[in-house]
C-alpha cells in the first residue's frame, strides 16, 4: 500500500543580467531585431554604397562578440565587410 503524498513547491524565479544588442546605421535608423536592411540600389561605375553599423550593447551584462561577421546569399562577393577592432561590448 502506498500512501498519497501532495507536496506543495513555490518557486520565485529571477531574471539575470543579460547583454542586449541594438544595431543602428549610420544617420540615426535602427534595425529591427530579424530585419533586414535594404542598400538600395547602385550601378556599374557609380560610386558604391557604403554604411556604417554601430553595435550598441543596452543590456546590463558584457556583450561577446565570438565569431567574425559574414556576408550571404545572392552576389556576397560583392560586399566587404570590416570587422570591428574589438570583440566585447560593454553594458551602457
Amino acid at each position: 500500500y502506498l500512501p498519497n503524498i501532495i507536496a506543495s513547491l513555490k518557486a520565485t524565479a529571477t531574471r539575470g543580467p543579460e547583454p542586449k544588442i541594438a544595431i543602428n546605421v549610420q544617420g540615426g535608423s535602427t534595425i529591427a531585431s530579424g530585419a533586414n536592411y535594404n542598400f538600395g540600389t547602385s550601378f556599374v561605375g557609380n560610386t558604391p554604397i557604403a554604411r556604417v553599423f554601430e553595435i550598441r550593447n543596452t543590456g546590463d551584462k558584457t556583450l561577446n562578440i565570438t565569431s567574425q561577421n559574414t556576408v550571404t546569399g545572392t552576389n556576397a562577393s560583392e560586399f566587404t565587410v570590416t570587422q570591428p577592432s574589438f570583440s566585447i561590448i560593454n553594458p551602457g
